[in-house]
């Protein structure tokens, strides 16, 4: 199947696809008002859209808050001081909330476009969260194709999003089937980006440390400059830093590439892209704060420790304070575990505390036996409740990779992590009386909503 045919496919699957196409369309000249999340997905996705935007003649504003799920307050308040001159809002890679229905009362109509597992979905929106595994940049990019023809810039920002969140990982022959036709149709184009090459490893480099793909490292780049939707910035270290906002630097980055396409296609190194940037000193100041912050926190996650076992899966807890880069040097310290293991099923948890108000939990996998994203969620949702702030704890993600974040600057981790620990008893609990036969038809159901995913293969 072709690309243009799979997103046809998408078409009859999706009809709500017919009436975003409509709010994208050039035939009226319309300000859209743009919220995306400010990882390295989200912010690709919300580049490839406005360039779309632009070529159509449309004014637009976009922002990129550093929360994953986008609070309504903000929105109505933005919408407030800025009268009614939108047309409409676009939320992009920032989870698929109910609450999401409140800003129609001030705004229509509100494109939801998202890909993360929800236990909900908001009702008066235009919702596009499809099936199979996919990020916002594609989804993106997938938009523009319904109005307007995309370009190689496009196809290249959307590849690194595929590769920054983990959709995709070539190095392994990894590509899911929602992903194929866009990726079979591109990869000839960028095969300097998809060879293995030996350098320096990244993030992504799980299952061995030996060789690289040039996509690998400039998706680490991105994520290095834009604090990969966890702000890690570095302007507590560096004046020129702290006057700027890093998530929006990469944006324009990204957004700086227009015309630079036939350089990307002959990129060999990484040092190739960064020189790319009239920022270059910038961008390789970042780069390296952040290499600085990796080797160190390679040294923390030593203190790792195995947990319990979760039916197949063996359970790694991390905990840490200060601790930068977690999520990321915590995938690697993860597949270097499940490698000891004979490639076994791991997952590690990870819990930060901010010494300066809040927290992380940060979950990742090796094999999708548990679904990490009910866990976020669920965590997340009890938290917002507990404190009465579902504005400062969001969480959220897939089955491989998910978080959440506590904004609170005045918690103390105790309740929050009390709360991690009951739920990973109880998902132990459930994984015991499983073995045992002890589980019912609905309690079965009950124990895979709550995470214990390798139940539905039983």
């Amino acid at each position: 199947m072709s690309y243009k045919e799979f997103i046809e496919q998408q078409r009859e699957e999706y009809p709500v696809l017919n009436e975003i196409a409509e709010v994208l369309s050039s035939d009226e000249k319309k300000n859209i008002l743009v919220y995306s999340h400010d990882d390295p997905d989200g912010v690709a996705a919300a580049a490839i859209l406005v360039r779309y935007l632009e070529r159509a003649g449309h004014d637009y504003q976009v922002e990129l808050p550093h929360t994953f799920e986008l609070e309504t307050d903000r929105v109505k308040g933005l919408l407030k001081e800025k009268g009614d001159q939108y047309d409409a809002i676009f939320i992009m890679d920032k989870g698929t909330l109910t609450q999401y229905d409140e800003l129609t009362e001030v705004i229509e109509p509100v494109v939801v476009i998202d890909h993360h597992y929800t236990a909900g979905e908001p009702e008066d929106c235009l919702l596009y969260n499809p099936d199979g595994a996919c990020c916002t940049g594609l989804q993106s990019h997938m938009l523009v194709n319904l109005v307007d023809e995309t370009s190689d810039l496009d196809d290249f920002l959307a590849l690194v999003a595929l590769r920054s969140d983990w959709t995709i990982m070539p190095l392994k022959g990894i590509i899911p089937d929602f992903v194929e036709p866009f990726y079979e149709e591109v990869k000839d184009e960028w095969q300097n980006l998809l060879k293995p090459i030996k350098s320096r490893p990244t993030w992504m480099e799980i299952d061995q440390r030996e060789e690289t793909l040039l996509l690998n490292q400039i998706s680490e780049l991105y994520f290095a400059v834009s604090g990969g939707g966890f702000q890690y910035f570095y302007g507590d270290r560096d004046e020129e830093l702290a006057q700027l906002d890093a998530t929006e630097l990469c944006f324009d980055e990204m957004l700086a590439l227009d015309g630079s396409e036939s350089a990307l296609k002959g990129l060999s190194t990484l040092e190739d892209m960064i020189a790319l940037s009239d920022r270059s000193d910038l961008v390789e100041r970042i780069f390296d704060y952040f290499k600085s912050d990796w080797e160190w926190s390679l040294e923390l996650f030593e203190s790792a420790f195995h947990y319990g076992q979760l039916g197949p899966v063996d359970l790694y807890l991390f905990t840490g304070e200060d601790t930068p880069l977690m999520p990321m040097v915590g995938s690697v310290k993860l597949g270097k575990i499940s490698r000891q293991h004979d490639d076994k099923p791991t997952v590690m948890v990870m819990a930060n505390n901010d010494s300066e108000g809040g927290g992380h939990f940060s979950f990742r996998a090796v094999g999708d036996k548990i679904h990490l994203g009910r866990i976020a969620d669920i965590l997340s949702n009890q938290l917002a409740e507990e404190y009465n702030a579902p504005d400062m704890i969001t969480g959220g993600g897939h089955a491989l990779a998910a978080e959440v974040k506590i904004f609170l600057e005045d918690i103390e981790m105790a309740i929050p992590v009390t709360r991690l620990i009951e739920h990973l008893n109880k998902l132990y609990e459930l994984a015991q009386a499983v073995e045992a036969g002890e589980l019912d038809e609905a309690e079965l159901e009950e124990a895979i909503e709550l995470g214990l995913s390798y139940l539905e293969e039983e």
